[in-house]
């Protein structure tokens, strides 16, 4: 008969199988967190198959667990599987993991379009932002930080930083859930890096620089422009040229989404987001249907590489788990 382990949870070190839990997390890996009767909250982020009954018997005593290697525990609750939530503190420009969904604390999330010089999570693991400083993508986090810090946010969420994308189960998990970061965010700030100030003499003609940013022609940011209960555009100066609801009527004019349905998406049929997204465009082709996932409620797993197949396999989810036949009725008017 295997061993058994003894695990003891204490509030300050969560120990699994002698490894620190918090040091894991730090390091970007799986995590296993088991839950007791003493007061300890389950943190819950995605269920992993155990191939063994899970959680109290029928008697409420715990169970032995299998985890093969000549290893078992006894557990007195449900074992799952999380990984970490990062956030950007506005004021250290440090980054900070939040295991526990619920103890997210209130964040502003940036939308923008990304340049060739992005500071990613790998550059914030190497050091510290304000190494970054001279590059335009450090410059841009560290305005974006200090915008939400002014107006009295203490985290902010940026996908250049808070994403590690070298690590594909991350990624995936991100892109899947990254239209919920948006629409859990107390305020978005769409950047439109290509808008400069307005000025009231030359009103008219700045609102066509307005409509003519690149921010309304780019894939990801279709999601980011609906998804927000609060958003805010600012220019190139990081100043604030208004919310969505006061210009909605520039935004119907450059995205062709009336502004009732900037008011309420939800409603609208399958044919009428895709056509929204019709003549947007990203760097990669599987980002067409990847950027469209949380907007069209599909979860499905990311393969780079795979090409047009991505909106293919979209096209097909789509049709095993809606009713909506506008799908059938709409075609892709590139091809």
């Amino acid at each position: 008969m295997p061993a058994t382990f003894s695990i003891h949870l204490k509030p300050s070190v969560i120990l699994i199988l002698g490894v620190d839990v918090r040091q894991r997390a730090e390091s970007g890996l799986p995590i296993i967190l088991l839950a007791t009767r003493e007061g300890m909250t389950v943190v819950y982020l995605e269920p992993v198959l155990i191939p063994v009954n899970e959680g109290l018997d029928a008697d409420g005593h715990g169970r032995d667990f299998w985890l093969g290697e000549g290893v078992s525990l006894y557990l007195g609750a449900r074992l799952v599987f999380y990984r970490r939530r990062l956030l950007l503190n506005t004021h250290t420009h440090k980054l900070e993991f939040f295991l526990n969904p619920d103890e997210i604390p209130p964040y502003a999330i940036l939308s923008h379009t990304w340049g060739g010089d992005e500071v990613t999570f790998k550059d914030l693991s190497a050091g510290p932002l304000r190494t970054y400083k001279d590059q335009a993508g450090g410059r841009k986090i560290i305005k974006a930080a200090a915008y939400a810090a002014t107006n009295g946010w203490d985290y902010i969420w940026i996908d250049t930083c808070c994403i590690d994308k070298s690590d594909i189960t991350e990624l995936s998990e991100a892109i899947n859930s990254m239209f919920r970061w948006y629409e859990h965010a107390h305020v978005c700030y769409a950047y439109l890096s290509d808008v400069p100030p307005m000025r009231p003499a030359s009103k008219h003609p700045w609102k066509w620089s307005f409509r003519s940013s690149r921010w309304f022609t780019r894939g990801w940011t279709l999601q980011e422009l609906l998804a927000p209960t609060f958003l805010e555009f600012l220019d190139r100066d990081w100043n604030l040229i208004g919310s969505r609801e006061e210009w909605a009527a520039e935004v119907e004019r450059a995205t062709g989404i009336e502004v009732k349905q900037l008011a309420n998406f939800q409603p609208c049929s399958i044919a009428t987001k895709l056509s929204w997204a019709a003549k947007r465009q990203t760097t990669r082709v599987e980002d067409r249907a990847y950027s469209l996932l949380g907007l069209l409620g599909i979860n499905m797993p990311l393969i780079y590489g795979e090409g047009e197949r991505a909106f293919i396999r979209l096209q097909h989810e789509l049709i095993r788990s809606s009713n909506d036949e506008s799908i059938f009725a709409w075609g892709d008017p590139r091809g």
